[in-house]
C-alpha cells in the first residue's frame, strides 16, 4: 500500500488523490480515525491495486472492495444521497428481501468466514 501511494505521488495527476501521508504513516491517533480507514478501504484503492498488475495484492484488492461495498450498504443516510453519488448501494432499504441484504448475508459473510 505504501509503495502504491509513493509511486502515485510521482505523477502530476494522482489516481489516489484522497490519500495522504496520514494514511500510510500511522500514529496512535490516526489509527482511530474512521475517515482514514474508509478512504484506504475504497473502490479507488481496490481498482489501483488490481491495475498494478501485481498478483500479490489481489487479495488486498478483494478485501478493500468487500469492505467498501459493506460501508456503502451500511451508510444509508437519506432518501436521495444514492442519486447524487450515483451509488445504488446507498439507496434506502425498502424490503427485507433487498438484494444488498442478500449480498451481505450470502457473499460477504461467506467471504469473511473463508478469510478468517
Amino acid at each position: 500500500m505504501a509503495d502504491m501511494f509513493h509511486s502515485d505521488q510521482e505523477y502530476a495527476l494522482h489516481r489516489l488523490s484522497k490519500l495522504t501521508l496520514d494514511h500510510v504513516l500511522l500514529s496512535s491517533f490516526s489509527k482511530m480515525k474512521v475517515r482514514l480507514a474508509v478512504q484506504v478501504l475504497s473502490q479507488t484503492v481496490s481498482t489501483c491495486l488490481i491495475e498494478s498488475g501485481d498478483p500479490s495484492v489481489v487479495g488486498m484488492a478483494m478485501f478493500c472492495q468487500m469492505v467498501n461495498d459493506f460501508f456503502d450498504c451500511s451508510n444509508v443516510r437519506s432518501t436521495t444521497e444514492h442519486q447524487r453519488k450515483r451509488n445504488d448501494r446507498m439507496r434506502p432499504y425498502e424490503s427485507v428481501d433487498d438484494k444488498r441484504l442478500v449480498w451481505m448475508k450470502g457473499t460477504l459473510l461467506k467471504y469473511l468466514e473463508e478469510w478468517k
